[in-house]
């Protein structure tokens, strides 16, 4: 707990503790006696400077240095406000010395308990078994704790403006950039209930549609401009109980640019409302998204798995509805077969 959480180190201490280049060995023979001891230790701390240390804080200052990380939290704070998501799981730097030994004890004893835990075993039915029972044998005496699991549980958002809002803050400018770096990213919240698999799914091939290949149009019409350097916001994020979907440039030269990479933006979107998808376009993402589906993203699978079913399960809805894809996949190419690329304009409209 003291490396973890944050504690006060000495600037430019020597390996032993001391500070300075003092070597004197207090007396004949290299021997000290008491008063010498603790008039070096008075010395030592007299002329010492101390800093902030730990491994959370240091990690989260270097996430809080990061642009995008900062844009992320400021769009995560402002389409959450009334859940837990508008805090920062990792902690505020500016915050965290104040959080003292005994809240943050007790804050692990509460929520870092067994009744939030999700244990996922992959291997040879043997290994599973063996598994399951050295982790029932560790986990049972600690009983279930109803209020853990109560007060760790987040509610859906509602909708709290119906027109855009916007928010504007400085950030650290890599050397030399000076002060004519900007960025944008615009964010949406997806859903304010559950959604059923076949438009969990819808909103993967969207996301495919816009943003998959570098011809897609989202993606195109953001390269095309030249406006910025890069792309960010990822897209869709469904990894939490909302999912979300962000998009914006970094490496905006003037100020002006913000607003016309704004426009183009919407005005991409507006267009495919009005136009939609060609039939091939649709194919070629439903093929992309199928194939993921049944072969994985080429890393270890069982992990795979595991974080597929954790979207549903930390939610406490079936780990299985996360993983099991066969008939929200034959709903869905049903539903393009209907309406073709209808669907997915109707999604970008009630977005």
């Amino acid at each position: 707990l003291r490396q973890e959480g944050w504690r006060y180190d000495v600037v430019g201490a020597n390996e032993d503790g001391t500070v300075g280049d003092d070597e004197s060995d207090g007396g004949e023979g290299g021997e000290r006696d008491l008063a010498d001891v603790n008039y070096a230790l008075d010395s030592m701390i007299n002329r010492a400077e101390f800093e902030y240390k730990g491994v959370v804080f240091s990690e989260m200052k270097g996430a809080y240095s990061d642009p995008e990380g900062l844009i992320d939290r400021i769009s995560q704070t402002l389409l959450f406000p009334d859940n837990s998501y508008r805090f920062d799981s990792g902690g505020d730097p500016a915050v965290i010395p104040t959080l003292t030994r005994e809240e943050f004890v007790s804050f692990y004893q509460k929520y870092y308990h067994p009744t939030n835990s999700r244990l996922f075993v992959a291997g040879d039915e043997s290994d599973v078994y063996h598994a399951l029972s050295q982790a029932d044998r560790y986990m049972s005496p600690m009983g279930y704790n109803p209020e853990s699991r109560k007060d760790s549980a987040i509610v859906y958002q509602k909708r709290t403006f119906h027109k855009p809002v916007f928010e504007r803050r400085p950030y650290a400018a890599a050397p030399g950039e000076g002060d004519s770096g900007f960025m944008l990213c615009i964010t949406w919240l997806l859903n304010t209930q559950p959604t059923t698999s076949m438009m969990q799914l819808a909103w993967i091939v969207l996301d495919s549609l816009l943003l998959g290949k570098p011809s897609s149009p989202l993606t195109k019409a953001l390269e095309d401009s030249n406006l910025g350097e890069s792309t960010i916001g990822g897209g869709l994020d469904d990894t939490l109980l909302q999912s979300t979907f962000s998009i914006g440039m970094k490496g905006l030269k003037k100020r002006e640019d913000v607003n016309v990479l704004e426009g183009l933006i919407m005005n991409t979107l507006h267009k495919l409302d009005s136009d939609g998808f060609s039939e091939d376009d649709i194919a070629s993402s439903m093929n992309t998204i199928e194939f993921s589906l049944r072969e994985g993203g080429g890393g270890l699978r069982g992990m795979e798995i595991f974080l597929g079913a954790l979207s549903q399960w930390n939610y406490d809805q079936s780990p299985r509805e996360a993983i099991i894809y066969e008939d929200a996949l034959k709903m869905l190419k049903e539903e393009i077969a209907r309406t073709g690329s209808n669907l997915f304009q109707q999604m970008i409209r009630d977005t």
